[in-house]
């Protein structure tokens, strides 16, 4: 989502094999160290660009993932964070866990929406704690990662959909960033520098989910780069319905669409509760910050006015 820095050349999947060179292992490792050390997360980020910059090496690797056998490359941006400290966006993967154990307290095996799943960092957290993970990653390189992913660790509770979420049904033009990144977006307000157009399926959330028989969904996280709004729009009855907590990418090609509060409450619930999310620098523990004026280039945390009493990291 929106807490990462942007990182020159980051390559787009595993296996860059563009000429790069491999990481000198002393530079990896010394990085990885500082990566996963816990006394003191402030200026590590720093100090392990310094050392190994993502996009710079083309060096495959294996690693653990939240339990999960995970295969990556550092010129990725993602597998980069995941080799050096273990996964990727520590505050939102906290908040989001702590959100789904209170889910189970309450005696309910949760249900998770994952959309923009991408090479399946969330997925692999929902596995963990969801009775039933939907995730939607309509860009093929990705889903093809995230299809190993959920293969070889066996994450049966997982269904992968390969379409984005719209509005309405069909195919649009999707686009991948050949800038810093990698990300793609069906809205090309999303992306900075735009490369060729693949024409990809998309469709409403609400009929998915209809076809596959879930019936309620607790938890859905959104990171489309600039398609959120169109997500939401095709998941209006779902959220009328549920009144799930939502977790999205607040960035500029959103906020344009949604620019305050009462255009989000509109596509989301009546009497929503909106928290700006942010973390510590130097815990990089989660945060959260009730917001009636939401500036972009954040991630927001929506939830029943009634939840907000049991939130987790309530602060402000």
């Amino acid at each position: 989502m929106s807490e990462q820095p942007q990182v020159p050349g980051a390559g787009p999947c595993e296996g860059a094999g563009d000429g790069r060179p491999p990481a000198p292992a002393w530079r990896r490792l010394a990085a990885r160290a500082l990566g996963r050390q816990r006394l003191c997360r402030f200026g590590m980020t720093r100090l392990m660009w310094r050392l190994c910059p993502p996009g710079r090496y083309d060096q495959a690797f294996e690693a653990d993932l939240l339990g999960c056998r995970f295969h990556g490359n550092l010129s990725h941006l993602i597998d980069w964070w995941i080799y050096c400290t273990g996964t990727y966006e520590h505050a939102n993967l906290r908040l989001l866990e702590e959100l789904l154990d209170r889910f189970r307290t309450e005696g309910r095996a949760p249900c998770v929406l994952d959309v923009g799943a991408n090479v399946g960092v969330h997925t692999a957290l929902f596995a963990r704690h969801a009775g039933l993970v939907v995730a939607c990653e309509p860009f093929p390189a990705y889903a093809d990662r995230l299809e190993r992913l959920i293969g070889e660790n066996a994450l049966s509770n997982v269904t992968l959909l390969r379409c984005g979420l719209a509005e309405r049904a069909g195919c649009l033009a999707f686009r991948q960033d050949r800038g810093p990144n990698q990300t793609g977006s069906f809205d090309l307000g999303g992306v900075g520098d735009a490369g060729p157009s693949l024409e990809l399926p998309v469709a409403p959330g609400d009929a998915l989910l209809a076809e596959r028989g879930v019936e309620r969904v607790d938890l859905i996280k959104i990171d489309t780069d600039g398609g959120e709004a169109a997500v939401l729009a095709g998941l209006a009855g779902t959220l009328a319905r549920d009144r799930p907590a939502v977790l999205l990418e607040y960035g500029a090609a959103t906020a344009r669409k949604l620019p305050d509060l009462a255009a989000l409450q509109a596509v989301l619930y009546p009497d929503v509760a909106l928290f700006r999310v942010s973390a510590s620098k130097w815990t990089w523990a989660p945060r959260l910050t009730e917001t009636q004026a939401p500036t972009p280039a954040c991630d927001l945390l929506a939830v029943p006015r009634e939840a907000v009493a049991d939130l987790p990291f309530r602060r402000g």
